[in-house]
């Protein structure tokens, strides 16, 4: 059972993170704290895990080697390096967006087993909300980031990286690892897919048309439809799941 520890956790990292937002959004960053220390505990972690989850950016976000200081002596010295190795891209000595993420990773290959459940976790929640928010905004999603241009592709590189090294691990969290697997297939499966030209949306679905051949139904995941055998000249290629917006991108079928 969490003890009164996870308690002080859960208010020492509200405290810090008081003001903050996730990015581009009106979300409290408590939601992302809480969201991490519910996949670590539901990946099996312990309570010191799910402490290290609710302050996993506290140093990197809100005071540096003072911060972890402070979290020494009110959590002890576990806690502190754990938090402390979920921070290695600290931006107190920003190189720069690419050298961080790299810093990152490389880091990932040593790290503790505590500091990499919650890195696993930290991650599959971001990728989520990035998932679901490309899903509303498409290609405008990318505004809210600070990495390197391309954005877009440079996001897809950092996920697709992560998955690469936390595989390299056999004490991987393999659920959490999996799941963010397939949520970096998905964003890229979106973002191959032309944004709505009526809203900007991504969540388009590619509409298949005619008699299904062999594969077409092994590829109807999320972002694939039947459209039926009835092909019109004007029927659409692609329709909008967010406003139902339905058009062409090849002009006229025969």
């Amino acid at each position: 059972m969490l003890s009164e520890r996870f308690d002080e956790a859960i208010g020492y990292a509200l405290s810090a993170h008081d003001t903050q937002l996730r990015k581009g959004t009106e979300i409290p960053y408590a939601a992302h704290l809480l969201g991490v220390a519910s996949l670590v505990l539901g990946a099996g972690g312990s309570e010191d895990d799910a402490i290290v989850a609710l302050l996993h950016d506290v140093v990197e976000d809100q005071g540096g080697a003072d911060r972890e200081d402070d979290i020494r002596r009110r959590f002890g010295g576990g806690i502190a390096a754990a938090v402390r190795e979920c921070s290695a891209e600290d931006k107190t000595d920003d190189p720069g967006w690419r050298t961080r993420k790299e810093r990152y990773l490389d880091g990932l290959a040593a790290c503790s087993a505590s500091a990499l459940l919650v890195s696993a976790a930290d991650k599959l929640h971001n990728i989520r909300a990035i998932v679901e928010d490309y899903r509303a905004l498409g290609p405008g999603l990318w505004d809210r980031f600070n990495a390197d241009e391309p954005k877009d592709r440079s996001v897809l590189w950092y996920y697709r990286s992560l998955v690469d090294a936390y595989s390299a691990r056999p004490d991987a969290p393999a659920r959490l690892v999996a799941e963010l697997s397939r949520s970096v297939d998905q964003l890229e499966r979106l973002m191959s897919r032309p944004p709505c030209p009526a809203c900007g949306a991504g969540d388009v679905t590619l509409i298949v048309w005619g008699m299904p051949v062999a594969g077409d139904v092994e590829n109807a995941d999320d972002g694939v439809s039947f459209g039926g055998c009835i092909v019109e000249e004007t029927s659409p290629d692609f329709r909008c799941q967010v406003c139902g917006h339905g058009w062409q991108t090849s002009g006229k079928r025969w």
